[in-house]
């Protein structure tokens, strides 16, 4: 499996069932439009047809079957408009996760071979377990991402779930490296407090309480910064739990290199980069 989410399956399912309900309506407003003109071309001789045509969906009848058809074309074109905006949103979301062709490979790397659960692994061969890929810097294995063509200081959202195997002060993720000074960072500190934070080494942070990480259990985390509201924020397993201060033009680029998981073991279960700042309602749950 992928670590990077080029359009989730959740969206996908969701963005096919909008368009089979806009064909559907399309299809029952055609349908309706053939009826009516049949029932004109044969009224003299349809008298039954046309009483059917009356009819709604509990089988009463509607006298004024022209007040009917034009109450009928006014929902339906309504619901159709309705219908295209969410699909031209659920496109759009989609496509906001799409990795570019000139983006560079995440690269993961160990100089020696590893036992692990009985097995040996070869020289850079990753591990996976417990449903995702097995990080452990102090093996001398890491995973790094490059950041060119794929996170945009200005805007974006990272989206990831992890499972650390230990929790000391300072457990680093995500971690970018500003060229001269400072970091993008989410940190979990030993007390399983999860902070994000683009500061300064012991800068500003937004911080959730004491024991939402543990061991061996997962949380997910959602990264977001935006330099037109000039916030970045922070989501821990479904909440929104904060936002700081955020202004491109003091902080500058990313640094080109994304070390995902930078000093302890831990194992990624899902990753997704957009380069957009991704709306409240697609982050809480």
């Amino acid at each position: 499996m992928s670590l990077f989410t080029l359009g989730s399956a959740f969206n996908r399912f969701f963005r096919n069932e909008l368009v089979d309900k806009i064909r559907a309506v399309d299809g029952f407003i055609d349908n309706l439009n053939k009826r009516i003109d049949n029932i004109s071309q044969n009224s003299g001789n349809s008298i039954v047809e046309l009483v059917d045509a009356r009819k709604d969906e509990n089988g009463v009848v509607h006298p004024n079957i022209k007040r009917r058809i034009d109450t009928i074309s006014a929902f339906t074109t309504e619901e159709i408009q309705r219908l295209k905006k969410e699909n031209a949103k659920m496109t759009e979301s989609i496509s906001a996760s799409g990795i570019p062709v000139n983006a560079g490979a995440p690269t993961f790397t160990r100089p020696v071979t590893r036992i692990y659960k009985g097995r040996t692994y070869q020289v850079n061969e990753p591990v996976y377990d417990i449903g995702g890929l097995l990080i452990d810097p102090t093996m001398q294995e890491s995973l790094t991402i490059p950041t060119t063509n794929i996170l945009n200081s200005y805007e974006g959202t990272i989206e990831v779930s992890i499972i650390p195997f230990v929790l000391v002060d300072t457990v680093n993720y995500c971690r970018i490296d500003y060229p001269d000074t400072g970091r993008f960072l989410l940190f979990v500190n030993a007390a399983g407090r999860i902070s994000f934070s683009i500061d300064e080494w012991g800068g500003a942070s937004i911080s959730t309480a004491s024991g939402v990480a543990k061991v061996n259990e997962p949380f997910t985390a959602a990264l977001r910064w935006n330099n037109k509201a000039k916030e970045y924020t922070l989501f821990v397993n479904g909440k929104k739990i904060g936002t700081k201060y955020y202004e491109q033009s003091k902080k500058g680029e990313f640094g080109t290199i994304m070390s995902l998981v930078h000093n302890y073991p831990a194992v990624v279960n899902k990753l997704r980069f957009s380069h957009i700042a991704r709306p409240d309602r697609e982050l809480i749950y």
